[in-house]
């Protein structure tokens, strides 16, 4: 919860009411859309809302702005390949009142491809010599 001192010196009181992405999980590299939402709408300067990520596989900007009158403000989650499952938690802080989203994210499977002269599997390739003659 915050408080806002608006022009005429009246004060509100503005908090977070939710944080959400478009998926709830992610296998292999890509972007996810999110968005943070008030409570009520941003002062007439706007409101800063600040960003964090646990996982540095998920890369959230360090903070978002609503822009004044709105309830609600879109950004982007830039997500890395993982080679283990895990969960990232992404956090919207405004003041001392967080709010939480959670993003599964799957371990890609390795690629297989087979060449004349090589196998491989993930991050293992076999060399192949053929030996003798047909």
């Amino acid at each position: 919860m915050f408080t806002s001192n608006s022009s005429t010196g009246s004060s509100r009181t503005i908090s977070l009411s939710g944080l959400s992405c478009t998926s709830g999980s992610m296998t292999g590299a890509g972007t996810d859309s999110c968005t943070v939402t008030l409570s009520t709408a941003a002062g007439s300067g706007g409101q800063v809302v600040d960003m964090s990520s646990d996982d540095t596989a998920v890369v959230v900007p360090a903070s978002v702005t609503m822009a004044a009158g709105a309830t609600s403000v879109g950004f982007t989650a830039t997500i890395s390949a993982v080679t283990t499952a895990q969960t990232a938690t992404l956090t919207a802080s405004l003041g001392a009142d967080p709010s939480k989203y959670h993003i599964k994210l799957g371990a890609a499977a390795p690629t297989l491809t087979l060449q004349s002269t090589s196998v491989s599997f993930g991050d293992v390739t076999l060399n192949l010599t053929l030996i003798g003659s047909p």
